[in-house]
């Protein structure tokens, strides 16, 4: 593989890893920012967990299969990102039932494991 397909790949995980920290946050300071400003509308933050979670499904599932593909060729940190990707989309419909409190905690878990195997996959893939 030529060295700016590698940096491409890399960066591409590197963003999808960050996607997935900026989705915890959000799912950490919404409740928060609900509890102090009334007027926000949190319903509109709908569109951007689902925004977050598609791509993350697209880029770090890109990086994860690179990873996989042209690197290291360990499972773990496919199982590790499908986790999290499952466990946010459990926790988007979840929202759906106005319980924020579970919402809140499976978006948050979900992140962790999202960017936990996206970081594991960036580590295998430096590395190999």
């Amino acid at each position: 593989m030529s060295e700016p397909a590698k940096i491409h790949s890399h960066n591409i995980g590197k963003i999808s890893t960050a996607l997935s920290v900026l989705c915890a946050i959000h799912c950490i300071a919404t409740p928060i920012l609900a509890l102090f400003l009334p007027f926000l509308d949190t319903h509109s933050s709908d569109w951007i967990e689902l925004a977050l979670i598609f791509f993350i499904l697209i880029l770090g599932g890109s990086s994860i299969y690179h990873g996989y593909k042209s690197h290291h060729g360990k499972t773990l940190p496919a199982v590790l990102f499908a986790i999290g990707l499952f466990l946010l989309v459990i926790g988007y419909l979840i929202h759906s039932l106005e319980n924020q409190t579970l919402h809140t905690a499976v978006m948050i878990i979900g992140s962790l494991f999202s960017a936990g195997g996206q970081i594991y996959n960036l580590k295998l893939s430096h590395y190999h």
